[in-house]
């Protein structure tokens, strides 16, 4: 998801994020370090696709859990993760 984001191919992006989310429901952990950079793009994708979709609202909430995600990680440790909730503030 993350480089199809950063090279701006969105449908890519989309499709990846779906595949996250189904497969994020199955994990025994949710605050795994790599979580971190998965809920910061899949985040930032899900408000795009909310904006650009029919179904706006399901991917608002999606982009909503990611930010919860990232606030319980801010919490934490601030010095290291609280620019990273800002940029889904």
């Amino acid at each position: 998801a993350y480089i199809s984001f950063m090279f701006r191919s969105y449908d890519d992006a989309k499709e990846h994020v779906l595949k996250f989310f189904a497969c994020r429901e199955n994990a025994w952990a949710n605050l795994m370090a790599n979580h971190i950079n998965h809920a910061l793009y899949t985040g930032l994708i899900s408000y795009w696709v909310a904006r650009k979709s029919r179904d706006g609202q399901k991917w608002y909430d999606r982009g909503n859990e990611c930010k919860m995600t990232l606030k319980r990680w801010a919490e934490s440790s601030q010095w290291t993760f609280v620019n990273k909730w800002y940029l889904l503030e």
